[in-house]
């Protein structure tokens, strides 16, 4: 009952259009802890040791609104998302979760900054518009059994010398079109965003389109298969070029194996190859979970990341966490930063 009240509260400083929603939803994460890391960076000067309290180190904390509106008797819904990303420890808006990548002008101070779109739902699935995750961003955390979450994340592989912070490129896209569908156990969901960025402005070089396509396939309850290819037409060096990945993902319920391959090159010409790893098992009432990349590019370099954390549910909605992350980025002159961390992660 508090929920609903609350979602409607918000709901009535909306726009009217958000109150006409026959079934508006509040929902969003609250995360934030003591993160312990040791930065031995070759070439930066601050090796040594800090401590520090942080926000987000399992969940990007955040809050939103979803709405869904039956269009009579049509066989139709309209529906909405708008959600905005936040630093607990700071308070800071952008949360310092986004960077600006091919498809989007965003620099991290707009209000929406995790999506914002409207659609329809009908028969033939969804057909969405507005600031969207990609169809790799899809892909890839139906393959991550922390659903994006912690340190060493599908979302968030340190791949040294691109701009972006994911293997399969862009994680959203402003000015996006998506069509989803699904047929039995396949989901498929195809994009284009077309850039608007502004030839006068500081954020131009992360202009550009966007066109993805990615596919999830549920064989049965324990064996998954995915893939995603995506194409950006960005005219900077340092962005996405192209990107594709597959996935095979076997899940018994008790422990699980994810294992993927994701390909990305730049328009300069840099290729990274990733070979990801995803895993967990149940410990008692919590879950452990593995993650581990090894990243090479064509240019003889590579770096090798690996992340270990452990999930307590107090409650439904409630968990503590302990996670630690290695990463060695020595062909980077990057050293081998190591992070420790103990948090505390709310949903509602």
């Amino acid at each position: 009952m508090k929920k609903s009240l609350l979602a409607l509260a918000v709901a009535a400083a909306l726009p009217t259009v958000a109150q006409a929603q026959s079934n508006v939803t509040l929902y969003g994460i609250v995360d934030t802890g003591v993160e312990y890391l040791n930065n031995d960076a070759a070439s930066s000067g601050k090796s040594g040791l800090r401590l520090m309290d942080t926000s987000a180190t399992w969940n990007g904390s955040r809050f939103g609104v979803r709405g869904v509106e039956p269009l009579g008797n049509s066989g139709m819904s309209a529906i909405f998302q708008i959600e905005t990303r936040l630093g607990v420890d700071t308070g800071n808006t952008g949360g310092a979760l986004y960077t600006p990548t091919a498809g989007s002008k965003s620099d991290n101070t707009q209000l929406w900054n995790g999506v914002a779109m409207v659609g329809l739902r009908g028969g033939f699935g969804e057909l969405t518009m507005g600031r969207q995750y990609t169809p790799g961003f899809y892909a890839w955390i139906a393959s991550d059994f922390t659903a994006n979450a912690g340190y060493q994340n599908w979302a968030l592989i340190s791949t040294p010398g691109y701009s972006g912070n994911a293997a399969y490129g862009a994680v959203r896209a402003d000015n996006s079109i998506m069509l989803t569908s699904t047929l039995g156990g396949l989901t498929v969901r195809a994009m284009a965003a077309m850039g608007e960025g502004d030839l006068n402005s500081a954020t131009a070089a992360a202009s550009g389109n966007i066109y993805g396509l990615a596919g999830v396939w549920q064989a049965t309850k324990t064996i998954a298969v995915t893939g995603f290819y995506h194409k950006s037409d960005s005219f900077t060096a340092t962005t996405m070029d192209t990107s594709y990945g597959v996935s095979g993902k076997l899940d018994l319920g008790a422990m699980g194996l994810t294992l993927g391959y994701s390909s990305l090159e730049l328009h300069n010409g840099s290729d990274f190859d990733t070979i990801s790893l995803s895993a967990y098992l149940n410990v008692g009432k919590g879950k452990v979970f593995a993650q581990a990349h090894l990243i090479g590019e064509n240019n003889g370099k590579d770096s090798t990341n690996f992340g270990l954390s452990y999930v307590h549910p107090l409650s439904n909605r409630t968990a503590i966490y302990l996670q630690s992350s290695y990463a060695d980025n020595k062909d980077y002159a990057k050293g081998t930063p190591t992070r420790f961390a103990i948090g505390l992660n709310h949903k509602f």
